[in-house]
């Protein structure tokens, strides 16, 4: 892969030929400071045996000038990037020849390289430098990366950032003293992030149950449930939010009744904060769904983060989950009413198929079906 433009830029993969010259890269103070211990070495050696990593060198003019690597999120438990989507990766990079930093070529082969990932169908990406790290931090923002806050992680206290395809900013070449400048951009961000829901985001979550929203349209009562539910034991409610593998339990209908639960998904959308919810069911192997359960997407936004496009962004960007579960399409209903997600629903692609009548233990009434082809949507694009 080569990087057009002046600087001549190649990302070549790493092998273990490479590993006395990252030997003498981490003994450079710069590059200490930031990434190197005396385990680091070790580590590198024994990530090439590891499948859940892929390693780069990255050239100019054939000359090695920096190390790149990216790795599946889901491959660490407890990962501070593991609110990201199923299937995200998480980079880490350092320029080892010192005299290069400052022109720029930091943003110009990242830029690439994210653009190759999502290119392959990665649906987002993360990374998570220490807070002080500012020169990296600016490296990262100048291609898209937005701060999420910080954590504490295994590694100690991280920054954490991501990056949508949406929000890619590409660097594609250098000006006539090598430095990279932005050739195309994209710069019209996705209103929302869909995020894996996880400890750090309960906080946010709680204060927005307390506020009176309800993740459910159609019980209130679920706000109050669900804050018991997390006082009582956070890690057993935040992982029955992810009802694909193991015992999914039950569910309570708006008429009291109670059925078993489809397997699903539930992300919360993100943006400078919590901002409401969206979930997607499905039974297996199928698109049809049992009569109490009209729609494949459920999602509520809180009140006071409404008309700002996220319920349409979130909407968009779920639908790379439903194309990972299988589904050709997914179908949503509305109530005739509802002006606004009407709108919602077309926006993201959907088409009506016709009014339909609610069962009695979902509350009756006629509401509208709109059904999104999920091959044909741009909707792993939003993710």
């Amino acid at each position: 892969m080569t990087l057009k433009g002046s600087a001549d830029l190649h990302i070549r993969p790493m092998t273990e030929c490479d590993l006395p010259m990252l030997a003498d890269w981490l003994k450079d103070s710069r590059v200490r400071r930031w990434y190197a211990d005396d385990t680091s070495l070790r580590e590198i050696k024994d990530h090439l045996s590891d499948d859940r990593i892929e390693q780069w060198i990255v050239e100019r003019a054939r000359s090695p000038i920096a190390y790149l690597q990216d790795y599946a999120i889901d491959g660490w438990q407890d990962h501070p990037l593991g609110f990201l989507p199923t299937g995200a990766r998480g980079i880490d990079t350092f320029m080892a020849k010192t005299d290069l930093m400052g022109l720029g070529l930091g943003p110009l082969y990242l830029s690439q390289h994210c653009a190759t990932l999502f290119a392959a169908g990665v649906p987002a990406l993360g990374i998570d430098p220490e807070p002080e790290n500012q020169a990296a931090i600016r490296c990262y923002e100048k291609i898209g990366f937005q701060s999420r806050g910080e954590v504490t992680s295994p590694w100690g206290r991280v920054l954490t950032m991501d990056l949508s395809p949406a929000n890619l900013i590409r660097i594609s070449q250098t000006d006539d003293w090598g430095r990279a400048v932005t050739k195309t951009t994209k710069i019209q961000p996705d209103h929302s992030v869909l995020v894996r829901p996880a400890h750090a985001h309960l906080p946010d979550y709680c204060a927005a149950l307390e506020r009176g929203w309800s993740p459910d349209n159609l019980r209130p009562e679920v706000a109050q449930e669900q804050l018991a539910q997390i006082a009582q034991d956070p890690e057993a409610f935040l992982a029955a939010l992810d009802t694909r593998k193991g015992h999914r339990g039950v569910t309570t209908l708006p008429g009291g009744s109670i059925v078993p639960r489809l397997p699903g998904i539930r992300r919360w959308i993100w943006q400078g904060g919590f901002c409401g919810s969206i979930g997607l069911r499905w039974q297996p192997g199928t698109e049809a769904l049992p009569p109490t359960c009209p729609g494949h997407i459920g999602y509520a936004v809180v009140p006071w983060r409404r008309r700002e496009g996220l319920a349409t962004a979130a909407l968009k960007a779920i639908l790379h989950e439903a194309r990972a579960v299988g589904l050709s399409y997914v179908d949503v209903t509305v109530a005739p009413e509802n002006v606004a997600s009407v709108r919602v629903a077309e926006k993201a692609g959907a088409r009506l198929q016709g009014p339909i009548e609610y069962p009695a233990a979902l509350g009756g009434g006629k509401h509208l079906l709109y059904r999104i082809d999920v091959q044909d949507t741009g909707g792993a694009s939003d993710v």
